[in-house]
């Protein structure tokens, strides 16, 4: 009869066998964590028979053994065990899988090797066995857990015109782990990444080079370096009161450098920002010292359009239970290339509060922005006057609103939270101030400035140089909006689980707004609705739609009439069953109140500086996945931008901007996981593919399982 040898047994053995030793560890005050026999509390064992020794600490187990070392596991059918001073020693002919399943697709054979759970593992003559065919061996294995230094799995990729690429990364177990590869292209030049992360910060960097002699004389295939870095993160006591005289550092980088770190970028997203961004504040008390960088996505690495270091004042404080109040000041060179230093200086006053007024809830902010330059001119750009400017901003808003909420009789789970239907009629008043004037050169990217250039003084013109000086003007702009939001669901919108896991929240809010300025009206329309519905199996459907209809009258005739249009819709039958989503976004010659609609800035006139939202055009994109059976499934993702939505449908309109396609396999268990990805990325000749390997025992509802 089979028996259960759990490592209980195994620890009492220990003990018995190891009194003495024991008793000269506790004289001579040796940590306990330095005792092999601690190991043995990991061991968890199943055999057809037992012979033990507990003089000697050996174990010789046979017919059908099964040992688990968390988190591997060991087969056998005769194994012999012993206690050593480097972990437990393994002696005889077995298989090494890494999950309890029977017939696990990877498993490594071994004639022996050393145990040290539950972070190291030294295997003997291990032979590599793909559905029980051998298929590579190595004289010795070190396996070892995150917790420790360790080589990840090695990198195979064939990256379109650049050919093979062959990587390897080691693992260190710093915060919540640290990886560093590098890999060569076998046709010439290599590349070197870094994944960092702690709590509160992220660090992904990508370092790629080929020489021009190993590119060749290509045109599409740039040589030279590239970086990609997108990192973030704060350390200090930022956000604690109890350290609000504590140094804090916050930080954010989203670059990516050079024709080489384009080439490099695989996803889409990040190469349709056209701006690399940095920027750093380090603050003590009230004091802060901060810089922000700016520059075209790709420029040379040394490279630079903007950069404005700056130090000064910051700090804010609570008013009672009805709101907060903020105040910064900072002063500093503003530096644009090919021209010298404008001098820049800002100061912000901020009021909020929030409180109930009756049966309403009211909402208003006060802000006051002021800035004043002095323009150093440059050889690129003549000076205007004396290059001085000032502009001030005074910006008000106050909402109201009435929540009406029922509460369903709809039966809950026990202690889930209660389903609410509510439903918020809402009043917005904004009100915009901009006073200033004096070189517009000194003014650029000052949040009034766009309002300021709309003025007729600013306007009279026709043709003037951007260095002509801008006289001092008044602008005014009132904003008002009338709308209403509405919810169902889950008050804190989670999922009751049993009675009505169906159940997430839909949330919709729809409002008609006017900007009035003394030569502008605008009007617009927006509309809000996103739905969201998730159970335990994975099943659900997530949908956003958003959008904004403006019209534009400047002096008495329509100038514009634009829109703005943004849609997300998935549905998924399962975690692993059939995905299906699409996307889209157009864009029309919107006015900036249709830009308020949509976003819902505070006031209009700061939504100016956004460009991107007013470039014309229509993408539209989609997705799907599905299981093919036996733990395999096929996905696929299409891309594709037009100049009219109409293009999107004639031949040779569209431009393609991503495609790839996928193919994924998981095992029952979970405990081998292969992915292979190919596919095209604008900017990129040629076709990726990338395969990936896991070895890791991840449950079917665990977020990494894909």
């Amino acid at each position: 009869m089979r028996r259960r040898v759990l490592g209980m047994l195994f620890l009492v053995t220990g003990m018995l066998a190891g009194t003495e030793s024991a008793r000269a560890e506790e004289a001579t005050e040796k940590p306990d964590d330095d005792d092999p026999s601690r190991w043995l509390k990991e061991l968890d064992v199943t055999a057809g028979s037992l012979e033990a020794d507990l003089k000697l600490r050996e174990l010789e187990l046979r017919d059908g053994v099964r040992v688990r070392l968390s988190p591997y596991y060991l087969r056998s059918e005769r194994i012999h065990l012993s206690l050593t001073p480097w972990g437990v020693r393994v002696v005889g002919d077995g298989v090494l899988t890494f999950c309890p399943c029977d017939d696990p697709p990877l498993s490594i054979g071994f004639s022996g090797g050393y145990a040290g759970p539950p972070d190291e593992l030294i295997v003997e003559d291990p032979t590599l066995r793909v559905f029980g065919l051998p298929v590579f061996w190595l004289p010795y294995l070190w396996l070892r857990s995150p917790r420790k230094i360790g080589l990840t799995m090695p990198t195979v990729s064939f990256r379109g015109a650049d050919g093979l690429f062959l990587g390897q990364g080691l693992h260190l177990p710093i915060g919540a782990g640290m990886e560093l590869a590098v890999g060569a292209y076998t046709r010439g030049g290599f590349a070197s990444t870094l994944d960092f992360a702690t709590t509160r910060t992220l660090t992904l960097m990508r370092f790629d080079f080929r020489s021009a002699p190993a590119v060749g004389a290509r045109d599409d295939l740039p040589s030279g370096v590239g970086l990609s870095i997108d990192a973030h993160g704060d350390v200090g006591d930022l956000g604690n009161e109890k350290g609000a005289h504590a140094p804090s550092l916050t930080w954010d980088v989203d670059a990516i450098r050079g024709a080489r770190g384009l080439r490099t970028t695989l996803e889409l997203e990040p190469l349709a920002r056209p701006y690399d961004r940095a920027s750093a504040l380090a603050r003590l008390g009230p004091l802060a010292l901060g810089v922000d960088v700016l520059d075209r996505r790709g420029e040379a690495l040394d490279s630079y359009s903007f950069a404005h270091p700056y130090a000064g004042l910051a700090f804010g404080g609570g008013l009672g239970t009805i709101g907060a109040a903020t105040f910064t000041s900072f002063v500093g060179p503003r530096i644009v290339r090919f021209r010298r230093a404008d001098w820049i200086s800002d100061v912000g006053l901020g009021v909020e509060l929030g409180t109930p007024f009756g049966v309403f809830l009211t909402h208003a902010t006060t802000q006051v922005d002021a800035r004043g330059a002095h323009s150093g001119g440059g050889p690129s750009t003549p000076e205007a006057g004396d290059g001085r400017g000032a502009a001030v901003v005074a910006e008000g808003k106050l909402e109201l609103s009435l929540p009406l909420a029922r509460r369903l009789s709809l039966v809950r789970a026990a202690g889930g939270p209660p389903v609410l239907h509510i439903i918020e009629p809402l009043l917005r008043f904004s009100g915009v101030a901009v006073r200033g004037g004096g070189d517009r050169e000194a003014l650029a990217g000052f949040i009034g400035t766009p309002l300021l250039l709309s003025t007729p003084s600013a306007r009279d013109a026709p043709g003037a140089l951007d260095g002509a000086p801008l006289d001092a003007t008044t602008a005014i702009a009132g904003l008002a909006a009338l709308g209403a939001r509405s919810s169902i669901g889950a008050m804190s919108g989670g999922i009751a689980p049993g009675t009505d896991p169906w159940i997430g929240k839909l949330t919709a809010e729809l409002s008609l707004g006017v900007l009035a300025q003394p030569t502008h009206r605008d009007a617009a329309f927006s509309g809000d609705l996103r739905f969201d519905t998730r159970t335990t199996s994975g099943s659900g459907i997530h949908t956003a739609l958003s959008g904004a209809l403006a019209r534009s009258m400047v002096s008495g005739d329509d100038r514009t009439l634009g829109w703005l249009a943004l849609g997300r819709f998935r549905w998924d039958t399962s975690r692993e069953g059939l995905r299906l989503e699409l996307r889209s976004a157009l864009r029309g010659e919107l006015p900036v109140l249709g830009a308020w609609a949509l976003l819902g800035a505070d006031a209009a006139p700061r939504l100016a500086t956004i460009t991107g939202l007013y470039t014309p055009g229509t993408t539209a994109g989609i997705g799907a996945g599905f299981p093919i059976g036996l733990g395999m499934r096929l996905g696929g993702d299409v891309d594709a931008y037009a100049d009219r939505f109409r293009g999107l449908f004639e031949k040779g309109e569209p431009r393609l901007l991503d495609v790839h396609g996928t193919f994924r396999y998981r095992h029952p268990c979970g405990c081998f996981r292969f992915g292979l990805r190919g596919g095209h990325v604008v900017g990129r000749e040629g076709i990726d593919v990338f395969a990936n390997l896991e070895l890791a025992q991840v449950g079917v509802n665990d977020p990494r399982d894909w």
